[in-house]
């Protein structure tokens, strides 16, 4: 018997979501989460495609929001166009974790068509084992195994502590901060338009776009 751990899409239609569910239990959804359609450059495909991407806070769907002459409003305060999303033509379900150990031979059979996966790795299983105290202790060793990467990573020289390099003295001005995740070109040239900074950019493995810290002088007050 062999056993893949599988990286699924962050959403997938909830018609199959419902026929996963019922072959295999550990797929599980987070229904405090929406998405919305967007379009991407797929590089392996060599074509742009459509897929989901989950909604952040403070974004709404068009129908939520009061329009006035082409501008979108939420409680009095008007939104960036980036914030507002049409509504997904098909109905979707948000998967609470990506990545999951599945049956190779069954998962194809209901779903290697409709579903572009990724696979981590295959292991061969003994069906008289217990896979779940498996997983259990798979995931131990990883957790373990993770740690002791981060803390041979580090140097604990005297005078280096984080492997961060500081170049100048303009940080020390910065008086407010703030952070942007999977935040979007145009959004972020309308923050650096307002006068904020980018102290810090953090790409990702598992979005698009990267993750920002932004920071801001202002005149201290007397």
């Amino acid at each position: 018997m062999l056993i893949a751990e599988v990286k699924l899409p962050v959403a997938i239609k909830r018609d199959m979501f419902i026929k996963l569910r019922e072959e295999f239990q550990c797929i599980q959804e987070n229904k405090g989460l929406r998405v919305y359609e967007d379009v991407t450059y797929d590089v392996a495909l060599g074509k742009s495609i459509k897929c989901v991407t989950v909604m952040d806070e403070g974004e709404f769907y068009i129908d939520e929001c009061e329009e006035k002459e082409g501008e979108y409003y939420r409680d009095g305060d008007k939104l960036s166009k980036y914030k507002v999303h049409r509504r997904p033509t098909s109905d979707y379900a948000v998967l609470e974790d990506a990545v999951v150990f599945l049956d190779v031979d069954k998962f194809y059979k209901i779903a290697s068509n409709d579903i572009r996966i990724e696979i981590i790795r295959i292991i061969p299983v003994d069906v008289q084992n217990n896979f779940e105290m498996y997983k259990k202790f798979n995931r131990v060793i990883e957790d373990i195994t993770n740690k002791i990467d981060t803390i041979s990573n580090c140097n604990f020289s005297p005078d280096v502590h984080c492997n961060v390099n500081v170049p100048n003295l303009g940080l020390l001005q910065v008086r407010e901060v703030t952070y942007r995740i999977d935040f979007c070109t145009e959004e972020l040239q309308e923050m650096l338009n307002d006068g904020w900074m980018i102290l810090a950019v953090c790409p990702q493995s598992g979005q698009r776009r990267p993750d920002y810290i932004l920071g801001k002088r202002e005149e201290i007050k007397k």
